[in-house]
């Protein structure tokens, strides 16, 4: 099997392919045609769009779109294999490809909508590194790999990791997120011989507040995930220093949307440092969505 880019000399196999899959999706008298494919993929407004190849067929199909109704994420608009080739690691061979992508795009983070029929497929998303985000009526998943691979802090750490390999993660058939304090935080841990890496992404604000190395731990926590306009709060700080070095903390507070936070600071941590720094929710009357 080999992964390549869709042209449109592809667009014949691309049809069959999907014919041969219409028992997935539950469309069995809908064939499409070379001009189907050819029509449909020139207005799709993908970034990229990947087919797996095995012996002059396709056997997969994956695309790599921006997220329009999410600011901050890339997505994954359509992922298939034919049913002959399920359980064979053609979809994760598949999804690795467009993380690839998604890691070097302007995104942090990378997302998916799946039916509730398909959950037989949540353990293969779970490993690469998607979360099941608690909705009532929709099968959301959220993946942070982007975020961090682009978080400068991780940098070294991430040298001596493959994240898919060295993922300690638990995998079950449950949505995903620890309650804290009516948070929801999504956590990753990685390990092997040469370091550890933990991670915790926060579900509502879509950021990182907290990661453990063998050096280092920061954490962040706000009182309450419920807060009313036009009042300051503080968010907590926790740094503790592992290493038996000194290790140097900035802290710059960034304005977001209604939220005004202009704190900088900088410390030398000895062994902990606990800090409360302000913040400001300004009034606003539209729904804000957060991105930390």
């Amino acid at each position: 099997m080999k992964i390549i880019e869709y042209k449109e000399k592809y667009a014949a196999l691309v049809a069959e392919m999907w014919n041969k899959s219409n028992s997935s999706w539950g469309d069995g008298q809908n064939l499409k045609t070379t001009e189907d494919v050819l029509s449909s993929e020139s207005n799709s407004g993908n970034e990229k769009l990947y087919l797996a190849m095995e012996d002059n067929k396709v056997i997969g199909y994956c695309s790599f779109s921006e997220y329009k109704q999410d600011e901050g994420a890339s997505y994954l608009p359509l992922l298939n294999v034919i049913p002959e080739y399920h359980g064979k690691k053609v979809g994760k061979e598949l999804i690795l490809k467009v993380i690839d992508d998604a890691i070097v795009s302007k995104w942090p983070r990378f997302d998916l909508y799946t039916w509730s029929g398909n959950i037989k497929a949540m353990p293969l998303y779970k490993k690469c590194g998607f979360f099941w985000e608690r909705k009532n009526n929709t099968v959301h998943l959220m993946n942070f790999i982007p975020y961090v691979y682009q978080t400068e802090a991780l940098e070294d750490y991430l040298k001596n990791i493959d994240w898919y390999k060295d993922s300690k993660r638990l995998i079950n058939m449950d949505q995903d997120g620890e309650e804290v304090n009516e948070f929801e935080y999504y956590r990753y841990d990685f390990k092997n011989d040469k370091t550890k890496l933990s991670l915790e992404f926060e579900r509502s604000g879509r950021g990182l507040r907290f990661i453990e190395t063998d050096d280092y731990l920061i954490e962040m926590t706000v009182p309450n995930h419920a807060l009313p306009y036009d009042k300051e709060y503080n968010v907590s700080f926790r740094i503790l220093n592992k290493s038996g070095k000194e290790l140097n903390i900035e802290l710059q507070g960034k304005n977001n949307k209604n939220i005004i936070s202009s704190f900088s600071e900088k410390h030398i941590v000895e062994t902990e440092l606990n800090l409360e720094l302000p913040f400001f929710i300004e009034k606003t009357n539209k729904a804000v969505s957060y991105t930390h």
